[in-house]
């Protein structure tokens, strides 16, 4: 096996999910299968990300001179309103 390949992590993450089922509360027994199985997803989208060859970044956002703030649709402004008014 690769020294950095994800799938050492990823049979780790298996392994927790299948050593779960012996946990009696239901609740907890949940919790650590859906943790294992949110690690199985971040560990494969690594690993997705990292065999893509040509990874471009997101462009950089920039704020327009003539964009205009609409205090209509703005949450905090309506939020601001009702403490105030």
């Amino acid at each position: 096996m690769e020294p950095y390949s994800p799938l050492l992590q990823i049979m780790q993450q298996i392994n927790a999910y299948s050593t779960a089922t012996a946990i009696r509360e239901t609740g907890l027994r949940s919790l650590s299968q859906a943790s294992a199985l949110t690690g199985i997803i971040h560990l494969a989208a690594e690993a997705l990300r990292a065999l893509d060859p040509i990874r471009t970044p997101a462009p950089a956002f920039t704020r327009s001179s003539t964009q205009v703030h609409d205090t209509d649709t703005d949450p905090t402004n309506s939020i601001q309103q009702q403490q105030t008014g």
